[in-house]
Formats: C-alpha cells, sequence, structure tokens
C-alpha cells in the first residue's frame, strides 16, 4: 500500500474514534467543595472500569473564565453537566459527598445509552 494510502486508512480510523466519543460539558467553579468532589468522582468512576467509560470525555468548562460560552447552557448552581442540549445533572446546595458520587455514577450510566 502506498504512502497516501496508509495515510488515509490511519486518519479516517482516528476520525471515527473521536466521533464515537460522547462529550460532556461539565460547568464547574475553582475551589467549590461540590466541584472538588464530583472531580474526583469523574475520576474515580471513569478508572473503575476503563473499557466501558472510554468513550466519555468530560469537557472541564470552568466558569469564572468562560462566562459567555457558560451562559448558553441555563444552569444555577455548580457542579452541572450537559451532553448536547440536555442537562444531565445540576448540583443543589443540599447534596453530600455520597449524593455527589452518586450523581456521577449515574451521568455515566446515563451517557452509556445516548446517541453520539
Amino acid at each position: 500500500m502506498c504512502f497516501w494510502g496508509r495515510f488515509q486508512k490511519t486518519h479516517f480510523n482516528e476520525r471515527r474514534k473521536r466521533m464515537n466519543i460522547r462529550k460532556v460539558k461539565y460547568f464547574y467553579r475553582e475551589g467549590d467543595h461540590q466541584c472538588e468532589v464530583v472531580n474526583k468522582a469523574i475520576e474515580d468512576v471513569g478508572m473503575e472500569n476503563l473499557e466501558e467509560y472510554n468513550t466519555h470525555d468530560f469537557q472541564h468548562i470552568e466558569e469564572d473564565l468562560m462566562p459567555e460560552f457558560a451562559s448558553r447552557y441555563p444552569h444555577e448552581n455548580v457542579p452541572c453537566m450537559y451532553y448536547k442540549t440536555q442537562k444531565l445533572f445540576e448540583a443543589t446546595p443540599d447534596l453530600t459527598d455520597e449524593d455527589l458520587v452518586k450523581a456521577v455514577r449515574d451521568v455515566y450510566n446515563e451517557i452509556k445509552n445516548l446517541p453520539y
């Protein structure tokens, strides 16, 4: 196979892999306790089963650094997660750390069943 054929095959395989990733917009605020708990939970839950969750990509969006972008997604509290235009989770001040970890686990499981 010539160089161009190998390049095309590699390029399109990589592109196909990138297209099958579910990108979740995760809005947070630096220094917020609930956001820190959710940050750790995203890492921990994702590491529990890499093969199952390898199609999930959490785009961390710091509200104070990107207020115009964050304002496009209606929410009152952080942490908050969106997949495309669907709100998956929004924290409330009364949630405990265990509730937040459970919510992250629920988001991972909900994303699996959503279309790309």
